[in-house]
């Protein structure tokens, strides 16, 4: 997946349930309406940030635009069918950090697929590893994206970003889930430690001495006939 430092926080369910909790969605929210529906979508998410006392997302135009982007691409069908019905499935992004300008520290996503805002959101509540994205103290923004296909379904994907210098509490929860991606691992120091010597350089053992024979003398032939000679006088 292609991202930059950062916490990826990726999680995937496709929604299904209405709740009759959440507070109705305003009567032009449909196909003829995304945008009502992305409005909706904040709303809710904002609402139940509130419940459990975290401060309220404020809505990013870029993530907006890249969200929007997401959605239409599943409707079209890059994720495949669905193995149940057939409908176009849902998937991740393969980078969220494409397209982001921002100081970005944290991204994450949230995508589902249903009749409607309501059910898709009930999904998300309902989701351990969707709430913790939508619950998150740390994110600041959000962009929502909704996009309906040709056969009535719902698609969206949501994005939420926490940006470097923007408010966030020093005791933010990380919640980093399967998927997600830590930061390249930064560069070892250099270390001041002296270098471990170097071992000796090896050194042949000198050869062993040589032991020189001196050769016998080489008798002269004059002086091997001296002594012949006088041998045989000597017989007489």
């Amino acid at each position: 997946m292609r991202r930059r430092m950062g916490l990826f926080l990726v999680v995937a369910l496709v929604a299904v349930l209405l709740s009759p909790a959440l507070s109705p969605l305003p009567a032009s929210a449909g196909p003829d309406n995304p945008g009502a529906d992305e409005a909706a979508f904040v709303s809710m998410i904002n609402s139940a940030r509130a419940k459990q006392g975290v401060a309220p997302l404020q809505v990013d135009g870029e993530l907006t635009g890249l969200a929007r982007a997401w959605a239409s691409e599943m409707a079209g069908g890059t994720c495949g069918p669905r193995p149940s019905d057939g409908r176009n499935g849902i998937c991740h992004a393969g980078s969220l950090s494409a397209g982001v300008s921002a100081d970005w520290i944290k991204l994450g996503e949230n995508v589902g697929m249903g009749g409607d805002a309501q059910a898709v959101m009930q999904g998300f509540l309902n989701s351990s590893g969707h709430y913790k994205n939508l619950m998150d103290p740390a994110f600041t923004r959000i962009g929502v994206g909704v996009v309906w296909s040709e056969n009535g379904a719902l698609y969206t994907t949501h994005r939420f970003m926490q940006v470097a210098g923007e408010s966030a509490p020093k005791d933010a929860e990380d919640t980093t889930d399967n998927g997600s991606e830590a930061p390249p691992a930064p560069k070892p120091a250099r270390s001041n430690a002296p270098k471990e010597p170097s071992a000796p350089p090896v050194t042949e053992p000198p050869p062993p001495p040589t032991t020189t024979t001196t050769p016998p003398p080489v008798a002269q032939p004059s002086r091997v006939a001296v002594v012949l000679q006088a041998l045989h006088s000597a017989s007489r």
